[in-house]
């Protein structure tokens, strides 16, 4: 009966993650669209898309299981000062860092207007 719990936890993890998952799907959809008119930017701004879609379903995932793996729950130890979930907080802000600081670029990259379009 645990399995099936964590299982429903993890769906419902996903659940609420699903209208950032959606968006993100539809930056995705944009972004090739406009592949041809900004080639410099798209490739970059897709793999950080990219990224930031398996950031979300992977890290409910290890949440969902991991702290129970190396956690014991039988003891009276504090949660929160856990240094396992202080290193899996870490990782999970360092892995959120990577796809915010491409997008990041990608907002102040140069882009070169289409050919025979004019820059105002």
């Amino acid at each position: 009966m645990d399995n099936l719990q964590k299982f429903y936890d993890l769906l419902w993890g996903l659940l609420e993650q699903l209208p950032s998952l959606i968006t993100i799907l539809a930056c995705l959809i944009f972004v090739a669209t406009r592949w041809k008119r900004y080639p410099a930017v798209a490739p970059l701004l897709l793999c950080s898309l990219v990224l930031l879609l398996l950031h979300g379903p992977i890290f409910a995932a290890v949440y969902n299981w991991v702290p129970d793996l190396l956690i014991d729950r039988t003891s009276s130890t504090n949660r929160i000062s856990n240094p396992i979930l202080l290193g899996l907080s870490l990782i999970y802000h360092t892995a959120l860092a990577i796809p915010l600081t491409l997008l990041l670029v990608c907002v102040f990259m140069r882009r070169n207007p289409a050919p025979g379009e004019t820059s105002s």
